[in-house]
């Protein structure tokens, strides 16, 4: 069982996550995500940030709004997740909403905003393998099947083992 980090923004993406977390809760993983967040005293971001450090894997879902940015810091709370996952060398599974997606206005940011999230969108195109999505279930889909890649190449040591002749006695 791995620890799988969901990050996202929220309400944009509510569905969407709530079907990864399930798919990934079916694989039998622990998913790890703001939702289970209890009242405690330190801040949001660090605990954010705490559990992409420990986690096993991280899975970033990206849509259309860039994200809170938290006082003190110029990247949205998605924006540092990510590069607290790079930064420690996590595995990192990226799922980009399509661009001919239909998807509510009111969900997409405008202004500076909008330049973020396309400037991050096009540096995560740019620098990994990307999944892109049109639906919540399409998305459960896709993130199934590159967690279960992950694991064959990633959780198992010995992929090609060699095997010794068999001597058979006379």
């Amino acid at each position: 069982m791995a620890r799988i980090y969901v990050s996202s923004t929220f309400k944009d993406l509510e569905e969407c996550r709530e079907k990864v977390r399930l798919s990934l809760r079916q694989m039998g993983h622990e998913d790890i995500a703001m939702e289970y967040y209890v009242a405690g005293d330190e801040r949001p971001v660090d605990k954010c940030l705490e559990d992409v450090a420990s986690c096993d894997l991280y899975i970033g879902i990206f849509a259309w709004r860039y994200g809170f940015v938290p006082k003190g810091y110029d990247k949205s709370i998605t924006e540092l997740e990510y590069r607290k996952a790079v930064e420690t060398g996590k595995h990192c599974l990226i799922f980009l909403l399509h661009e001919n997606a239909p998807w509510p206005r009111n969900l997409i940011d405008k202004g500076e905003d909008q330049e973020k999230i396309e400037a991050l969108r096009y540096e995560l195109s740019a620098e990994k393998t990307v999944s892109f999505f049109n639906t919540p279930d399409e998305l459960a889909s896709v993130v199934g099947s590159a967690v279960h890649n992950w694991e064959i190449n990633n959780r198992n040591p010995v992929r090609n083992p060699v095997r010794e002749p068999v001597h058979i006695a006379p």
